[in-house]
């Protein structure tokens, strides 16, 4: 949702199907974020947030602006948001991984399913487990037996952990 748009949004009353559609998403991303010197939409979005928080899903908002430079007329606004919120962040399941391999690598159906499979019990980070997929593609092919995709990742440290690997 655009920052304007998602502000439209909030100066309804907070009973609106726009507000109800708000919070129902499966995610927010809040692209081009602004706020208005306006204390009770402030009140509203803090409202909002918590209540999204509530039932945490993913959420990502972005500015064109520091955070410290918005109007902030309510502290407790930007207490939330300048000192983040501290949710736990599991890894993906298995199942997640394999839906991610077969959704975001089309090839991923003309290897076997065990290697597929060996791959995602492996490698807990999705992006990971896309970057190997594609090196076994070039290096072994379609053919590649589990065999092979246990040699391809023999080098590959799997102890670290997720927190550790980076994008």
């Amino acid at each position: 949702i655009q920052g304007s748009d998602f502000w439209d949004c909030l100066k309804g009353p907070l009973g609106s199907d726009r507000l109800k559609t708000l919070l129902s998403a499966d995610f927010w991303l809040i692209d081009d974020f602004y706020l208005e010197e306006n204390l009770p939409l402030q009140r509203k979005f803090l409202n909002l947030f918590n209540k999204w928080l509530d039932n945490p899903r993913p959420l990502v908002i972005t500015s064109a602006k520091p955070l410290r430079s918005y109007p902030f007329v309510l502290d407790a606004l930007y207490s939330r948001l300048a000192h983040g919120v501290h949710l736990r962040i599991d890894p993906p399941t298995l199942e997640t991984r394999l839906a991610l391999a077969y959704g975001c690598f089309p090839e991923a159906s003309k290897f076997s399913r065990d290697v597929i499979n060996f791959f995602a019990q492996q490698l807990t980070n999705p992006a990971q487990l896309l970057k190997w997929l594609h090196k076994l593609k070039r290096e072994k092919g379609f053919s590649a037996t589990p065999a092979q995709a246990q040699a391809l990742l023999a080098p590959l440290d799997l102890q670290i952990s997720p927190e550790k690997i980076l994008v």
